[in-house]
């Protein structure tokens, strides 16, 4: 549940970006907080729509996705076309294998 300055924040937020294009959101967000604003991403079609956006808008912007070592190899190629094409290293984190290996 939201504190009332929350909710406050997010009526504020929604009344901003009401009209706004996904790019104008982008560029405030990046804009706000710089390189504490990251892009999650796992190469499907709704991510690479959202990472062409941001690298347009800020080449240098972080993007990360999280392989557990057992992504379907296709995730693999797109991840590296993504980097060849954007010229963009793609952070990637690993859990602890011990924690992927007791699932």
């Amino acid at each position: 549940m939201l504190s009332a300055v929350d909710e406050k924040l997010v009526e504020e937020l929604n009344a901003r970006f009401s009209g706004k294009s996904p790019e104008d959101v982008i560029r405030w967000a990046l804009d706000e907080f710089g390189d504490r604003v990251a892009l999650a991403n796992s190469f499907g079609a709704e991510d690479m729509v959202l990472t062409d956006m941001i690298l347009a808008i800020n080449p240098d912007a972080r993007i990360f996705t999280l392989d557990t070592g057992r992504l379907p190899e296709e995730t693999y190629r797109v991840m590296a076309r993504v980097q060849e094409k954007y010229g963009k290293k793609i952070e990637v984190y690993f859990p602890r294998a011990e924690d992927v290996e007791s699932m």
